[in-house]
C-alpha cells in the first residue's frame, strides 16, 4: 500500500512497539491510513501553533507550548492569504459595495462595529472583546430581519483571490513533527453565524426553502475556495466545522442531515481525491445524528464530548464507528482546567484503554483549548500528565 502526501511517496510499513519509533508525521498519516502505529497519536488541540506570540507572553503557556513542540504530534495550524479585499463570510468588496470598519473602547472591552453598504441595503455587525480571554463575543449580527436577508443576496459574488505561496514552506518547516491543519468552514457555519442563534434556529424550523437558499448560496463560494486550496497543491488535515450548529436539541435529526451531509460529504470527496485527510468537527450531542456524520465519510470525526456535554460515550462510539473513522478528542477542557491530579491520570488512562478498541484508530485530544490567556499552574500540570501518560515524552 502507498500513499502520497504533500509529492512524497510514503511506503506502508507495520511498526511495532519495542521498534524504531515512527516519527510524529509518520505516525499520523499511519492514523489517518488505517495502518499501524507505534503508539496512540496524542495531540492538544489548538496549542500546536507553538510560536504564539500572544500566548507565549505567559510563562506557563510558553513552557506548555515548548513541550507539544518537542513532543506531541502536531496537527500545525495553515490558511491562505486572502489577496482580495473581504468583507468576511466569505464576501468580497466591489464598486457597489463597500465596508466600514470602526473600533472604540468600551471600559475594558474592545468593541468592533463592521458596516456593510450593499445595493439593497445597509448591514450591520458588532463584536466585543476583553483582556485576558481568547475568545470574540458576536452582540450584533448582520443577519436580523427579511430585509437583511435580501441585502445580503443582493451582493454580487465575486471570487476571492487566495495566495497558498506558504504552504510548502511552513510544510517543510514542520517536517516530521506533525501535519498542517487546515480549518474550513461548513455552508451550515457561515449561515448560522449570520444571525443570532436563537434566530437561527427558529428560521432553520420554519423557513426550510430560504435557509437552504443561503446554504446553496455560501456553498458555491465555500467549493470554490476549497477548490482553489487544493488546486495549489495544498494538502494535509482539513477541519471541516459547523455541523454542531444543527444537532439536537437545537434541530432534529432530519434537519442536520438536510442542512449538512450533502455539503460535507462533497468536500469529503475532494479532500480525497488529493490525498488530503477529513475532520469532521461537532462538539454537542451526535448520538442521534451519527449515521449521518458517518455518511459523508470523513477520515475522522472530533471532539467526542463525553456526557453530560455530549449523548454519547467513547464506548459506544468505539461499537458505532470505530471501524469507519478515526476517533479524535474525549477529554474535556475543563477536566484539563479543573481535575486534580490523580483524577487526570485515571481520566486519560480510561479514554486510552478504550480508544485502543478503536480499530480505524484512535488520537488522546482536548474537546478545545482554554480560553484564558493565562496557564495555571494545576492545568499545566495536567496538560504534562495528558501527554505523560501515552508516552509522548
Amino acid at each position: 500500500m502507498k500513499s502520497s502526501y504533500c509529492g512524497r511517496e510514503l511506503e506502508a510499513k507495520q511498526t511495532q512497539i519495542g521498534e524504531e519509533a515512527m516519527t510524529r508525521r509518520e505516525r499520523l498519516i499511519a492514523t489517518f491510513e488505517d495502518r499501524e502505529v507505534d503508539r496512540i497519536p496524542v495531540s492538544t488541540y489548538e496549542l500546536d501553533a507553538f510560536d504564539n506570540e500572544r500566548l507565549r507572553r505567559d510563562s506557563g503557556y510558553r513552557r506548555l507550548l515548548d513541550r507539544v513542540e518537542a513532543s506531541a504530534d502536531l496537527f500545525y495550524p495553515w490558511g491562505p492569504r486572502v489577496v482580495s479585499e473581504g468583507l468576511g463570510h466569505f464576501l468580497t468588496a466591489t464598486e457597489e459595495v463597500v465596508s466600514e470598519r470602526k473600533i472604540h473602547e468600551e471600559g475594558e472591552a474592545t468593541v468592533t462595529v463592521t458596516t456593510v453598504r450593499a445595493p439593497k441595503g445597509t448591514l450591520r455587525q458588532v463584536r466585543r472583546s476583553v483582556p485576558g480571554l481568547d475568545t470574540t463575543w458576536q452582540t450584533e449580527h448582520f443577519l436580523k430581519t427579511d430585509a437583511d436577508i435580501e441585502t445580503l443576496l443582493s451582493i454580487p459574488y465575486v471570487p476571492q483571490a487566495l495566495d497558498c505561496s506558504s504552504f510548502q514552506e511552513v510544510d517543510e518547516r514542520i517536517g516530521e513533527k506533525g501535519l498542517l491543519h487546515i480549518s474550513l468552514p461548513d455552508p451550515l457555519c457561515v449561515v448560522a453565524e449570520l444571525f443570532e442563534f436563537g434566530e437561527f434556529t427558529v428560521r432553520a424550523m420554519t423557513e426550510t426553502e430560504r435557509i437552504e437558499r443561503l446554504l446553496d448560496l455560501f456553498w458555491v463560494r465555500i467549493r470554490a475556495y476549497l477548490q482553489a486550496i487544493l488546486d495549489a497543491g495544498v494538502t494535509g488535515v482539513f477541519r471541516i466545522c459547523g455541523p454542531e450548529y444543527a444537532t439536537p436539541p437545537y434541530l432534529p435529526p432530519e434537519k442536520f442531515h438536510a442542512y449538512v451531509v450533502p455539503y460535507v460529504k462533497e468536500m469529503n470527496r475532494m479532500i480525497e481525491k488529493v490525498g488530503g485527510y477529513s475532520r469532521f468537527h461537532c462538539h454537542g450531542k451526535i448520538g442521534n445524528v451519527l449515521d449521518s456524520i458517518l455518511e459523508t465519510e470523513p477520515h475522522a470525526l472530533e471532539p467526542l464530548e463525553p456526557p453530560p456535554d455530549g449523548d454519547i460515550s467513547l464506548e459506544e462510539l468505539v461499537a458505532r464507528a470505530g471501524e469507519q473513522v478515526v476517533l479524535m478528542g474525549n477529554i474535556e477542557t475543563r477536566e484539563l482546567e479543573f481535575l486534580g491530579e490523580d483524577e487526570m491520570r485515571c481520566r486519560v488512562r480510561e479514554a486510552l484503554r478504550v480508544g485502543r478498541q478503536a480499530s480505524r484508530g484512535f488520537v488522546l485530544l482536548p474537546t478545545a483549548c482554554p480560553t484564558s490567556m493565562t496557564l495555571s499552574p494545576a492545568t499545566e500540570r495536567n496538560y504534562e500528565i495528558f501527554l505523560e501518560e501515552p508516552g509522548v515524552d
